[in-house]
């Protein structure tokens, strides 16, 4: 069967403009913790008190918060299976406030009314928070392109993106750290890693330079090593060739 295609072009954010995002957000500890945990939007509305486990750094994931109709219905993951997601120490400091006075079982985040939290919309808080960053980027690009009207701005224009593209932020963070591809799997849930390959194979680093020169060598070295024996031969000494 022909491969799967990605046609829409992915924004990934660089460590520089998630924490601009994170700074510019209302709420930047859940900002950070999606974009560095590669988190699914629906699975962070779902935790609990509970899954947070602040002395092995880990959070379990074990629900999603999905929107049926105009309810939120938890239930189980979009794999039905449940996994344990590693998260930086700064990122639990910052999540450790919205733990304070909570019993094990209560939402970590949730609505006035109780319930879980629903991905906010381009008008929202995020979609606000994404526009300012936005500003920001272009009024530092006019002004490096005024100071240096020869080269292009140092400073990346920030994409318009959506709160799930955090998740693709995450994996690209995560590879460009060094993560290996099994790592990436279990941190976003995915069922294989030949799923996590068709998603971000392209962002790991082409080791295809590497492998020649390790080839090279040692084809090099065995070339060495022949071109010895065949001396020992003709001088009679050592083993003699086949």
């Amino acid at each position: 069967m022909p491969r799967k295609t990605t046609t829409t072009p992915r924004n990934y954010l660089t460590a520089a403009q998630v924490h601009a995002l994170a700074d510019a957000s209302k709420h930047p500890e859940i900002v950070l913790l999606l974009a560095t945990t590669g988190l699914r939007w629906v699975e962070m509305a779902a935790l609990r008190v509970r899954d947070i486990d602040l002395g092995r750094g880990r959070i379990r994931v074990e629900r999603s918060a999905s929107k049926v109709n105009a309810k939120t219905i938890i239930g189980t993951t979009k794999t039905h299976a449940a996994r344990s997601v590693a998260v930086s120490p700064s990122v639990l400091k910052l999540m450790a406030p919205a733990m304070v006075g909570k019993a094990a079982d209560e939402l970590l985040w949730s609505r006035g009314d109780g319930q879980p939290l629903r991905p906010p919309t381009t008008t929202h808080w995020f979609g606000a928070a994404v526009k300012r960053c936005q500003s920001a980027a272009d009024k530092a690009r006019a002004a490096e392109r005024e100071a240096h009207v020869d080269r292009d701005p140092a400073t990346p224009a920030f994409p318009r993106i959506t709160v799930h593209e955090l998740r693709h932020a995450a994996a690209s963070l995560m590879i460009a750290s060094g993560a290996n591809v099994k790592t990436v799997q279990a941190q976003l849930g995915h069922k294989t890693a030949t799923m996590t390959l068709d998603q971000y194979g392209h962002l790991f680093p082409d080791d295809l330079d590497d492998v020649a020169d390790r080839m090279d060598d040692l084809v090099a070295g065995s070339a060495g090593k022949c071109a010895q024996n065949v001396l020992t031969k003709e001088t009679g000494q050592g083993e003699k060739l086949p």
